[in-house]
């Protein structure tokens, strides 16, 4: 009768799991549907449906792109030792490193140790970490120039703080297609030396070897990358009635299941996860949308949701790598 009423109560336990999981699910649909709504009537090239698939396209390229160099600088399980020694001789590489990932995950990632299986979490995690901050600078910049960026989001700021939202969103699309477009190889160049500095930092690459291998191996998943971006950055430029913007959530935000999805919510359970638990990284870009209203004021609303990894996910990771050992 015990043992009945175990299975009975394992069976509802996890019944709720499932129900929590599709109440997430029928959320980001909702979402989904909501900003395919707000394009219905508006004379746009793409409707939000659309931009909302090539955001979804990019995160699928960042996350098999991290994947798979993961996998590849893996297999040869190199881990350079000395880790203080490294980080001196890599100053500039750490800052470069410290500023795509941030104090915390970084620390995470340069953890001594030989252990490769959290390596290889860790190193997965950081990579798409660092290409979702690449895709927000892409999409946020108006020029290569930092100069000509900074008086330019000047200008649009003051245009639609006296015009309307058509007449600004007007000026921003027309500005965005004649604008001096950076090279896409100077783009690959920026993400390539980004990576290396963080993977020279961690220790899974060597000062002494050359960045061209690195992008001769993985060349494919770069130009990819680099291309949803692009892609993606071209749809949003090309949207007048609003403006759209890349959304990530901050390290060590509380999880707020409103405006951002646990990237392992299929794996960790939905119901486990509270507002208690704290943002590691964002691994997943989002997107929202603000538009300047008659009355002055922005209203603005989450189009897709971040995905990212918390801290909770990452100790159950280690904690169920220690019980299979």
């Amino acid at each position: 009768m015990v043992e009945q009423l175990r299975l009975m109560e394992a069976k509802l336990r996890r019944a709720d799991e499932e129900i929590s999981r599709l109440k997430v699910a029928l959320d980001e649909k909702t979402k989904e549907l909501d900003a395919a709504i707000s394009f219905m009537n508006v004379r746009e090239p793409l409707s939000g449906a659309e931009i909302i698939t090539l955001a979804n396209a990019f995160n699928d390229e960042v996350f098999q792109g991290a994947a798979h160099i993961a996998e590849g600088l893996g297999s040869s399980k190199h881990r350079y030792p000395e880790y203080q020694k490294r980080i001196a001789q890599c100053k500039g590489e750490y800052e470069q490193a410290l500023m795509s990932l941030g104090p915390n995950l970084l620390e995470d990632l340069t953890a001594e140790g030989e252990d490769y299986s959290n390596g290889y979490f860790l190193l997965q995690v950081a990579m798409q970490v660092c290409m979702v901050n690449f895709g927000v600078n892409v999409l946020q910049c108006w020029s290569p120039d930092k100069n000509e960026h900074k008086v330019t989001d000047q200008i649009y700021q003051r245009i639609l703080s006296k015009e309307n939202q058509e007449v600004a969103g007007s000026w921003r699309s027309v500005t965005l297609r004649s604008q001096r477009s950076e090279p896409m190889q100077r783009k690959m160049d920026a993400l390539l030396y980004t990576i290396i500095d963080i993977l020279t930092v961690a220790g899974w690459w060597s000062r002494e070897e050359e960045p061209s291998g690195f992008f001769t191996k993985f060349q494919g998943n770069l130009v990819r990358i680099v291309d949803s971006a692009l892609k993606l950055r071209e749809a949003i430029g090309s949207v007048t009635h609003m403006d759209i913007l890349p959304m990530t959530v901050p390290p060590e935000s509380h999880f707020c299941p409103e405006v951002m999805a646990n990237f392992y919510a299929s794996n960790t359970g939905a119901a486990r996860v509270s507002e208690s638990d704290k943002v590691l990284a964002t691994t997943e870009l989002g997107l929202e949308r603000k538009v300047k209203r008659s009355e002055g004021d922005t209203q603005g609303a989450v189009l897709l949701k971040p995905k990212v990894v918390l801290r909770s996910a990452l100790l159950s990771f280690l904690e169920s790598d220690q019980d299979n050992r």
